[in-house]
């Protein structure tokens, strides 16, 4: 009963996780080619444009890498526990958690890693696809969602505001303030990031 049970969980965790593939127009030049990025082989990328290293997995998941063996590509599994919302509520949250990753030893024998700015996050868009709009080899199982940046948000009159940030979906590839209080619903992402200036 408990493999059934344990079976059960799996394939939730695979449905809930499971991505969905890219529509790619081959006619437009990839931004993001695959031979920009450098497979560290721990879990993270070298982009030779930016120098900056991404974690290849969203926080709160866990990078799998390729098994030529088996024929299977890297990939990016949730946990059961967190298979309500792998989402991040608050903006607060979203920069505690490299915060929480750092003073835990770190990632990939690192512990600077951060929250990245706008212009960061949107270094990593693929203009060629969408839904979603980032490069699934180099980032494999990348959801369309929103994910948060570290760089505070305009509002649409043009002010600063405090009660937004600026936050990139991979679904078109747009950058657009949101509102912390909408971000409640949205749960925006988290991917982490170091390096650069």
């Amino acid at each position: 009963m408990n493999t059934l049970r344990s079976a059960l969980f799996g394939l939730l965790a695979m449905a809930v996780a499971a991505p969905v593939a890219a529509d790619c127009d081959s006619s437009v030049e990839a931004t993001t080619p695959t031979s920009r990025f450098t497979d560290n082989g721990d879990g993270t990328v070298t982009d030779s444009l930016t120098t900056l290293t991404w974690k290849r997995c969203p926080e709160l998941y866990t990078f799998v890498p390729a098994d030529p063996i088996e024929a299977l590509p890297a990939s990016c599994t949730l946990p059961v526990v967190a298979v309500v919302n792998p989402g991040f509520d608050a903006w607060s949250a979203a920069l505690q958690q490299a915060e929480t990753v750092n003073g835990s030893g770190g990632f990939a024998g690192h512990t600077d890693w951060r929250v990245p700015n706008a212009k960061e996050l949107g270094s990593v868009v693929e203009r060629q696809c969408m839904g979603p709009s980032i490069n699934e080899v180099v980032f494999p199982d990348t959801s369309g969602d929103w994910f948060w940046t570290s760089t505070p948000g305009f509002s649409p009159d043009g002010s600063t505001t405090t009660e937004g940030v600026l936050a990139v979906s991979f679904w078109y590839g747009t950058t657009e303030f949101v509102d912390t209080g909408m971000a409640l619903e949205m749960q925006p992402l988290v991917r982490l990031v170091r390096g650069g200036p």
